[in-house]
């Protein structure tokens, strides 16, 4: 069977790098570059026109913004063929550029909650009805949900309440560290989508972080602290030099083991995949280690689960409401 696949965030960095290993495997038919302008979208494309092996023509945009209404993520639908997906990597994010550090945006959340996975979750469920059986479906995590302190991100508390989450996504809790918001929204999705997993067992889930990763643009987003703007050049070569950090290849190179099958007998769908060591070098799942433990925890799933579904089960709006009515063919186009 021919693969086809939709990756978000597809016109930078890890993103992009996905794309072009992907681009060049005989096995792809298509690969949809979710991103949210096409000018972006054909730069990114004439940036790897001509790499030895890689095949543009297989090659076509989607219009996909994480941080739009869900109306607007939900009619990335009308744009896809009938051939079901095989593949979606939820790339897009960031450490957010809001600087009010106030909840925005369509749904009333932090910035960084929205662009990393609010904007996704709605996505995976507006393409249900185009996703094959056993559709593999990898959410970009982080080793930051589990802590850096080589970075000063500490490990993130999570609750046992749908209502602690909530408040956590409204920016209703006491200071506001961006950093540590980023390794929260990293753990709320590997809660979520464990819970999703199990309540989905058609697909294969995993959240895989692509490790302390070079030559993304990460640190570049306007909600950065100063300091780490104007520490990470100086930083990055010893980074590199203790193994903290490896080269933007070694961190797709996760991405694709992941939506080619190949961790299929290493992890089981719902995990979360990052370092067993430090931010580089071989994966495990993260349950396994002490400072992961807490991704296990069922109730945490739940109720992480119950807080985020708020936002996909919300009602569209009337004048889209006909893409609700795809559903009623899943069956069809999934395979």
């Amino acid at each position: 069977m021919s693969a086809i696949y939709l990756v978000t965030g597809a016109n930078s960095g890890l993103g992009l790098d996905s794309v072009r290993r992907l681009a060049m495997m005989p096995s792809t038919k298509k690969i949809y570059m979710g991103c949210r302008s096409e000018n972006k979208a054909s730069a990114a494309i004439d940036s790897i026109k001509g790499m030895e092996g890689v095949d543009v023509t297989k090659l076509q945009y989607v219009h996909f913004d994480a941080s739009a209404s869900k109306e607007a993520i939900f009619k990335i639908v009308d744009s896809l063929d009938n051939d079901p997906i095989t593949g979606v990597l939820l790339n897009a994010g960031g450490i957010g550029h809001d600087k009010t550090k106030k909840p925005i945006g369509p749904n009333h959340v932090l910035d960084v909650h929205q662009i990393n996975l609010i904007g996704h979750i709605q996505l995976v469920e507006a393409l249900k009805p185009k996703l094959a059986q056993g559709c593999k479906l990898v959410f970009a995590g982080s080793e930051a949900a589990r802590g850096v302190p080589l970075m000063m991100i500490g490990t993130p508390k999570l609750g046992d309440t749908s209502d602690w989450y909530k408040n956590q996504l409204e920016g209703n809790f006491r200071g506001y560290d961006p950093m540590a918001v980023y390794a929260k929204t990293k753990g709320f999705a590997a809660l979520y989508f464990a819970e999703w997993a199990r309540q989905n067992p058609k697909y294969n889930v995993l959240v895989v972080s692509p490790g302390g990763t070079s030559g993304t643009s990460a640190l570049n987003a306007d909600a950065v602290p100063a300091h780490f703007r104007l520490m990470m050049p100086v930083m990055m070569p010893m980074m590199k030099a203790i193994g903290v950090m490896h080269p933007l290849e070694d961190g797709t190179d996760r991405y694709i083991q992941a939506l080619t099958g190949k961790y299929d007998k290493t992890f089981q769908s719902g995990s979360f995949v990052a370092s067993k060591r430090g931010t580089t070098g071989k994966v495990s799942d993260q349950t396994k280690l002490r400072k992961g433990q807490m991704y296990a925890d069922t109730v945490k799933q739940k109720a992480a689960f119950e807080a985020l579904s708020v936002y996909t089960t919300k009602p569209l709006h009337s004048d889209v409401q006909h893409i609700v009515d795809v559903s009623a063919v899943q069956n069809i186009v999934s395979v």
